[in-house]
């Protein structure tokens, strides 16, 4: 099955920042995916110190899990297979 791909980010990181996002922006790049991808799973990858629970991401994990097509991936791995494989990719930089 095809896929995008969706970065989830620490909160805090400062790419976000200076990249001129916030909160809303990983829901729009969600949306966006939702609505214009209808036959794709949507991947996204959830930072290890959110998994940890070290830190905060974005996104918040029980919103998610309402959505079918949305798919997590929580293991600690570089993404670069993923950005490989997926159709399209999106991240907040």
């Amino acid at each position: 099955t095809p896929f995008i791909l969706l970065i989830d980010q620490v909160k805090g990181d400062l790419s976000v920042e200076y990249g001129g996002a916030d909160n809303s922006s990983f829901y729009k790049m969600l949306n966006y995916a939702l609505s214009d991808y209808p036959r794709h799973n949507i991947i996204i990858k959830i930072h290890p110190d959110v998994v940890n629970r070290k830190k905060r991401g974005y996104f918040k994990l029980e919103r998610l899990s309402s959505e079918p097509r949305v798919k997590l991936i929580t293991d600690n791995c570089h993404p670069v297979i993923l950005i490989q494989k997926a159709e399209v990719w999106w991240c907040i930089l």
